[in-house]
């Protein structure tokens, strides 16, 4: 990890190393897709960043605040298997 952000370096001077890092800790689960909506519409949603939750080094994002609340009781339901 401090190989690749050291090798962004020049790409961006101004940012501190701390910043760049932050940058790849935290990924995206399912291309930024709401698990919850897989079961309940049967399709798939985008999330969106203001409906988020972590979970096992992961960011979920959620369309909704209730599909939010519905995988942080029971993540283990909701995540692909």
């Amino acid at each position: 990890m401090q190989r690749i952000c050291l090798a962004l370096l020049p790409f961006f001077p101004t940012l501190p190393l701390k910043a760049i890092e932050s940058v790849f800790a935290v990924r995206l689960a399912i291309f930024s897709y709401d698990p919850v909506a897989y079961c309940t519409a049967a399709k798939p949603v985008p999330g969106q960043s203001k409906f988020q939750h972590k979970w096992q080094g992961a960011r979920w994002l959620f369309s909704s605040a209730e599909n939010r609340d519905a995988c942080g009781a029971t993540p283990t339901k909701f995540a692909p298997q």
